[in-house]
């Protein structure tokens, strides 16, 4: 049900429309003409959006600006007299202006939009909007929507590969970074309901962004503006799913709103589990959104976020290594968040946006000791070991850890003539707390008379700062230059560690414009990732893992160097992306997952490449329908022997005995050469079509294939394993797991929906259609085995 209230009067036609954000803020400028081109002064330009209403009055040039904008979607609309025009126009991603004008032979009742155009951009980013996200046939699913972008290959527990990267994505929530101090799969506690609009950003990064490189997410929450109103929703399924979402919108003072949503959700299917048929996999997530936006002093604002979630997760046991199947292990993840920006007009070419935010994020593993170590079995018979070492052992492991963000950015921008140049800064205090208790079977090689554990309640506290300046320098009408300079620096330290690292970045691009739709361009970047600021302390490493002198604190920021050739042409009436990345990494970051759990730990390789081409085909139908399809090839290489020894020990090859029978450990040199990296896919392919039809229903499709993820094991492919746990592959014939792939898939989604009513839809969607059963990951060092979710049914309602 909607609640109608006349939102401007100046602007009565104006309508409600979701909104994203950014950084900063991003440029609209436009001509208001008559037939004859001669401009036209005075008339109102009304911009809606993002919880705001803006007016303008256009000067003598017929010209008017709107330069503190956040990305997303507008209803713009201009009035002279008793003439009108109405149109959406589109803002994307930092750089992007938006350029809106009536032509030389047009009337007033038209408008011609000529945003910045796509060509402008890296060759595979996408945009989204809110109508596209709810209608995906994977719309109640964040990380099923990003597996259907360019690139993204899907792997365990919600984990989304992309561009060859592991997990690294980068998210901002209405123009300000989610920091990710805990190891874990971020971006699960954003539900899709919330979304007004998702620009993903998967190369050419300006000197604007910093952290994590796989994609960079600029999510903007389902704002609104106008009159009241209120939406409803509900939905049920396959495997005891059921969810219910709940938002309005209330306008506040002369051109404010205020947004306020709710929503919550489970299954019996919430992880993917090492085993094909899961028992104790329920799962459960509720949360609140609430943002507020306010004009103050004509055109400045004042924006408001605050989000909380808490997500609870059953672990599913291991029944086929002998965990029993009444373990009651479990896992709770809470995430609040509150960003307050202010957003200052600096006339109409130029922002200043800053202010402060807080994220408190926690992870609580509980265990069942008893079922955790009972696959450990009887005594050994004497002289002899249940496992050699913690890797091969079965452990327990008890973690409570909490990570507190605080932070303050600061950012600017000014478009003057052929130059938009772009400045910021950005400090944070983190301060991690966390309590693990790991606890190893008995008669291991740590313990050989009992059980062995360890403990680790040491804190860790960090400081972070980053500073960025860019210049996007239209050098004519054929060539633009987007240079940059981005530094990074942090220190972490606890009880028996403080270190510090620090990089000085450049980042160029030179793009070729070819006519109004088609482009080229050549990037160069170098790229800084800091790893997390959960870690274990190093005196527990050396007491799981023997590590070998100095038992120090080891891990390692990431060092790349990002080479990029791209572009854009026109096929049609559609845009065809095309992408070719070369990435050279030092120390690369993967991480490795805490036996079942969804605890995550960084560890370090010291070296990777990666080696990307990609293609993506989008065009936009009537009615906001969208026909899109993507086709990838990469490669993901790091070194065969890790180096880090905190969670992994990565140099320990094994045990020996000594000349007095005593078992002692042996270590080996890190490196060695480049194999496939545990998340390496070699072809990703994505197709959909969404159809809207003028009675306010939709029928959607879409596809996935995946050639399958690197097994990552580098010891031997298990005995026994199921037909469909690894493809044909040369390597798996031959015994070489380091190079074997798991099976293919082939994923088909699809959804229809029926308007039952005015403001009444009814949606069945199908997932997994074919019901392909398959290994995403199987008996990987890192990653463990898991095995993806068998066709699903879900039923949506939505009441507006």
């Amino acid at each position: 049900m909607r609640i109608h209230r006349c939102a401007c009067s100046a602007c009565a036609v104006a309508a409600l429309f979701p909104v994203a954000a950014i950084a900063q803020g991003t440029f609209l400028t436009g001509i208001v003409a008559d037939p004859s081109g001669r401009p036209v002064s005075g008339a109102t330009v009304c911009l809606v959006g993002g919880n705001v209403t803006l007016l303008r009055t256009t000067d003598q040039r017929g010209g008017f600006a709107f330069p503190a904008l956040v990305v997303g979607r507008y209803r713009l609309t201009v009035v002279k007299g008793s003439e009108s025009l109405e149109r959406v126009v589109e803002v994307n991603s930092p750089g992007v202006v938006l350029r809106v004008s009536l032509g030389p032979v047009q009337t007033i009742g038209s408008v011609t939009v000529t945003r910045n155009p796509q060509q402008r951009r890296s060759g595979t980013d996408v945009g989204i909007d809110a109508q596209q996200i709810a209608r995906f046939a994977t719309g109640s699913s964040l990380s099923g929507i990003l597996a259907q972008m360019p690139s993204a290959a899907s792997a365990s527990n919600g984990q989304v590969h992309v561009n060859g990267n592991h997990n690294g994505l980068n998210y901002y929530l209405d123009g300000v970074q989610l920091p990710a101090s805990l190891n874990r799969v971020l971006g699960n506690e954003i539900p899709p309901s919330d979304i007004g609009y998702l620009d993903m950003l998967e190369g050419a990064y300006p000197a604007q962004y910093g952290d994590k490189f796989a994609a960079v997410l600029d999510i903007g929450t389902k704002t609104q503006a106008g009159p009241a109103g209120l939406d409803l929703g509900a939905s049920g399924g396959s495997f005891g799913g059921a969810g219910s979402t709940l938002s309005l919108h209330e306008p506040l003072g002369n051109g404010g709103g205020l947004s306020l949503s709710t929503f919550a959700q489970r299954t019996d299917w919430g992880l993917d589990p090492p085993v094909p048929d899961p028992v104790h996999d329920a799962s459960s997530a509720a949360g609140q959104l609430l943002r507020v936006s306010l004009p103050v002093n004509g055109a400045d604002r004042i924006d408001l976020d605050a989000m909380h979630s808490l997500q609870t997760f059953q672990i599913p046991p291991d029944t086929a290594l002998g965990v029993p199947s009444w373990t009651d292990d479990d896992e709770y993840q809470s995430d609040t968040f509150v960003a307050l920006q202010y957003r200052h007009a600096i006339g109409d070419d130029g922002v200043l946006q800053f202010g402060p935010s807080l994220k408190i994020s926690n992870i609580l593993d509980t265990n069942d000791l008893a079922g955790d170590l009972a696959p450990g079995g009887p005594p050994p018979p004497p002289g002899q070991l249940n496992c050699i070492d913690f890797t091969n052992c079965v452990f327990s492991a008890y973690a409570d850890a909490a990570a507190r963000d605080l932070r303050f950015n600061v950012d600017y921008a000014r478009k003057t003539g052929q130059h938009e140049v772009r400045a910021g800064a950005l400090y944070d205090a983190t301060n991690v707390s966390k309590d693990y208790v790991i606890t190893m079977q008995p008669y291991s090689a740590l313990n050989p008379n009992g059980t062995f554990t360890a403990t680790d309640t040491a804190p860790n506290v960090a400081h972070e700062q980053e500073e960025y300046l860019e210049d996007a320098w239209a050098l004519g009408p054929q060539y633009e230059l987007d240079y940059g300079l981005r530094a990074d620096a942090f220190q972490i330290f606890s009880t028996n560690f403080h270190q510090g690292f620090s990089q000085v970045s450049p980042r160029l691009k030179l793009t070729r414009l070819l006519g109004s739709r088609a482009s080229v361009y050549a990037y160069y970047g170098r790229l800084f990732v800091p790893f997390s600021f959960e870690n274990v302390n190093p005196s527990t490493a050396a007491q799981l893992y023997y590590a070998p002198p100095p038992q120090t604190f080891d891990l390692r920021p990431e060092r790349d160097s990002l080479y990029e050739l791209g572009g854009h042409a026109a096929i049609g009436s559609a845009d065809l992306g095309f992408r070719v990345m070369h990435q050279v990494a030092t120390d690369w970051i993967d991480d490795t997952q805490v036996g079942a759990t969804n605890l995550h730990q960084d560890i370090n390789f010291p070296s990777g490449r990666i080696d990307a081409q990609s293609l993506y085909l989008q065009q936009n139908l009537p009615r906001d329908g969208r026909l899109y399809a993507s086709l990838t090839h990469s490669t993901a290489l790091n070194s065969l022997i890790c180096e880090t020894n905190l969670l992994q020990n990565c140099t320990l090859g094994g045990y020996v005995h000594s000349p007095s029978g005593a078992l002692l450990p042996y270590y080996v040199p890190p490196g060695g050469g480049l194999v496939e990296a545990d998340h390496d896919q070699h072809w990703d392919a994505t197709a959909g079509w969404l159809r809207n039809d003028r009675r306010g229903g939709w029928f959607s499709l879409n596809a996935e294939y995946g050639s399958g993820l690197s097994t990552g094991n580098p010891a031997t492919i298990v005995a026994g394993a199921p037909a469909y746990a690894y493809a044909y592959d040369a390597a798996c014939a031959n015994g070489d797991a380091v190079n074997c792939k798991v099976s293919p898939h082939l994923l088909f989604n699809v959804e229809r929906g029926i308007a039952i009513g005015p403001k009444l839809t009814l949606a069945l969607s199908v997932l997994n259609l074919l019901d392909d059963r398959y290994a995403i990951t199987y008996d990987s060092t890192l990653q463990g085995t898991h095995y993806a979710r068998p066709r699903a049914f879900v039923l949506q309602f939505e009441a507006r």
